[in-house]
């Protein structure tokens, strides 16, 4: 059967129709998890941010304030992001998504048939990969969905780069650019790796030629995209998160092989009706179709190329580092420095959801060249295999008991259907028959059991939710900007992760009031918490002496941050009023010197008053001027996104702090003249401010970011001229 791709790409429309149609009509939308309570928020933040005619360079509702853009994973600098700029958040995010659910299929179809050189193969490949288990769980992550999208195109557009083409060199730097902007590390490494060890496999490279090829590639892509990368290396200087050791805390539990067989094995359910596997926090599921794994295997023992050995070893290598150490690997893997990146051993599971459909499709392939005698032969030892791993599997179905054996009538029905397609994969195969309607039929039941494997991967609710009016705060009136933040108790976040109702839309409308994560980016309410990839270490140090318990609040630390009002759970969300809560700018505090590690104990002690000190690292001493209480008056506040002002009285030299996260692209003026911030309380600004009257601005200004751009705006030129612009030169 021949598949064109525009054939192909109406077969892919047609199924994403067919299952996801009311979200591309606006009708529902999706809100499993992160794209509930990260996804959607940062996306709203950078839609408002863009109407507003401003870069969201700069977070003030989170942690006390950080950087935004250079987070990478906000999208805040990838182009397609437009599309939930200039459309309504709640309907251009999820089509964001499903856009580019649908070009990871394109893709995979198209990079496919250029290795496997057959339209069957490939469309199998484009299906499988499109709707595995990983892809349509990624969903819930826009930057995740968005890289694993651009994969199959980059892989693709790099190889015709390294043939020497001038356009497709081009090409290959302007896709790989976009991938680098979607900010998913790990998906970005994986799709080198494979890059690099397919290209090392062919039987003739010419190292020479193709390293310097791969190494213009690279430069391209770095340069078009530093308007990211510049400033998300220097948050890196500063944030907690640790680059040089992998976290095995969220590796796969050692029998998730039987989650190929049986994708709801072990499947644990929330009252709430959403379901999670066990030991697998990352996905709710890693499925890659049972039938799309029997090809893989015939792929791998029938075609002998070193290409193809090549991605059987890489997949495998994958599934065991995902064991974190339980494999055999993951210890010497994981000092490497580019593995070491993959914080999670879960996230190795990538590297066989890419290739297990490639080597599908070359399974396809081989089925239709090889002896039917072979294939005969190889069909009774994959049975016979698969016969023995199926009745672990549902041994291991009637053994399980506890948390995690809640719902085996799943299992059960999820291994019964798996048992079913393989066996009718099997009896295809036998026939060999290769007609239109038998592969017509083939893809059929391989994209349904794909797209249906799972009842709970990507709920949805009518799309209203989103503008359903929430009250938020005390009375449904939280505090603005300028006026001082709210605080969530650990008490209240454990309820929402851990004792949801039986009604996912009440929980919903209960987690948009109570704002878990980042939820309040959409009401622009300033919080203490938030989650984001990276943050200040000396900024939770202060955060975790906050609370005295799960609902109580330490009064100083409180006080001096700006909690105005908090949220508790006693039998029941309430909100409570803060009423000693200090301004976000305060002045005149005394000035106390000690070692910056002691300063977030010290500001729990009872008599630690925030109006009367404020907490200095000794090094600074020299550069604090002020050196007792002052009797000082801070008038005239306002903060913004990017700006905080106001005006200072005092009758003698004094300190002005401000409670707002430290970091070097915020710069300051006193009257006219620029002075240099100080880092206060541990984490915090402040500044010296002369006797007398003074208006004092405080701006960000992150030069990184503005070099970063120039330099993207020179590169895409150069890149333009270098490989549309002139002439082709080189051959291949």
């Amino acid at each position: 059967m021949k598949f064109s791709l525009a054939k192909f790409a109406v077969l892919l429309g047609a199924v994403l129709l067919i299952r996801y149609g009311l979200v591309l009509a606006g009708i529902e939308s999706f809100v499993l998890r992160d794209f509930n309570r990260f996804g959607y928020p940062l996306a709203a933040y950078v839609h408002d941010s863009f109407w507003d005619g401003e870069m969201p360079l700069w977070n003030p509702y989170n942690h006390c304030g950080l950087p935004f853009l250079a987070q990478w994973n906000t999208l805040a600098c990838y182009p397609p992001s437009l599309i939930y700029c200039l459309f309504p958040v709640s309907w251009g995010l999820n089509v964001f998504c499903l856009l580019h659910l649908y070009a990871a299929g394109l893709g995979m179809f198209v990079l496919a048939r250029r290795w496997i050189e057959d339209d069957t193969g490939a469309a199998v490949a484009g299906f499988a990969y499109a709707f595995s288990g990983i892809l349509i769980n990624s969903l819930m992550w826009p930057n995740n969905i968005a890289a694993l999208g651009c994969l199959p195109w980059v892989i693709w557009a790099t190889e015709r780069g390294l043939e020497g083409e001038r356009k497709w060199l081009a090409t290959a730097m302007l896709l790989g650019a976009l991938q680098m902007l979607s900010g998913a590390p790990e998906i970005i490494m994986c799709t080198w790796v494979i890059i690099v060890i397919v290209r090392v496999a062919k039987p003739v490279v010419s190292l020479k030629i193709d390293a310097g090829r791969l190494g213009l590639i690279i430069a391209g892509i770095a340069a078009l995209a530093m308007v990211q990368l510049l400033p998300f290396f220097e948050l890196l200087q500063y944030s907690s998160r640790d680059t040089g050791t992998v976290n095995d805390g969220w590796s796969v539990p050692a029998h998730f092989w039987a989650n190929y067989l049986a994708p709801l094995f072990r499947v644990g359910e929330r009252a709430d009706g959403i379901l999670f596997l066990e030991g697998q926090q990352w996905t709710h599921s890693h499925y890659a179709g049972v039938g799309v794994l029997l090809l893989a295997i015939y792929g791998t023992m029938l075609d002998k190329s070193r290409r193809t050995r090549a991605l059987t070893i890489l997949a495998t290598v994958g599934m065991i580092l995902a064991l974190g150490n339980k494999g055999l690997l993951f210890k010497a893997f994981s000092s490497l420095g580019p593995i070491a990146m993959m914080r999670y051993p879960v996230k190795f599971l990538i590297l066989p959801t890419i290739l297990i459909p490639l080597l599908a499709g070359i399974g396809i392939r081989s089925l239709m060249t090889a002896d039917k005698s072979l294939i005969v032969q190889r069909a009774k030892l994959l049975a016979a295999i698969l016969v023995v791993a199926f009745v672990a599997t549902a041994w291991m179905i009637a053994i399980t008991k506890g948390t995690y054996g809640e719902r085996p009538d799943l299992a059960w029905r999820s291994w019964v259907i798996a048992l079913v397609v393989l066996a009718f994969v099997f009896v295809w195969i036998w026939r060999a028959n290769f007609s239109a309607k038998s592969v017509g039929i083939l893809l059929t039941i391989l994209a349904a059991d794909l797209v249906f494997h799972h009842p709970g991967l990507s709920p949805t609710v009518e799309r209203t939710y989103w503008t359903f009016p929430v009250p938020v705060g005390l009375d449904g009136k939280a505090p603005r900007l300028a006026e001082g933040r709210v605080a969530i108790t650990p008490g209240v976040q454990y309820t929402l992760i851990y004792r949801p109702t039986d009604d996912m839309v009440k929980n919903l409308i209960g987690s948009r009031a109570s704002l878990p994560a980042d939820l309040n980016l959409i009401t622009r309410t300033p919080r203490v918490e938030g989650f984001y990839s990276m943050s200040f270490a000396e900024m939770f140090e202060v955060q975790k002496k906050l609370y005295t318990d799960v609902a109580t609040l330490r009064k100083p630390v409180a006080d001096f941050l700006g909690v105005r009002q908090y949220l508790v759970e006693t039998n029941g969300f309430s909100w409570r009023e803060h009423l000693t809560a200090l301004p976000l700018v305060t002045a005149g505090q005394s000035p106390v010197f000690t070692a910056a590690i002691e300063i977030p104990t010290l500001m729990t002690a009872e008599d630690y008053d925030p109006r009367r000190f404020v907490f200095f690292d000794e090094g600074a001493r020299a550069g604090v001027n002020a050196s007792t209480n002052a009797s000082a008056k801070v008038t005239e506040l306002t903060i913004e996104n990017h700006r905080v002002a106001f005006t200072v009285e005092s009758d003698q030299p004094t300190i002005a702090v401000i409670a707002q996260a430290h970091y070097p692209a915020w710069k300051a003026r006193v009257g006219e003249k620029e002075v240099p911030i100080l880092k206060a309380n541990g984490a915090f600004q402040a500044l010296n401010i002369p006797a007398d009257t003074h208006r004092v601005e405080l701006v960000y200004r992150d030069r990184k970011f503005t070099i970063g751009l120039v330099i993207s705006l020179v590169a895409l030129l150069a890149v333009g001229w270098f490989g549309f612009g002139r002439r082709e030169l080189t051959r291949k």
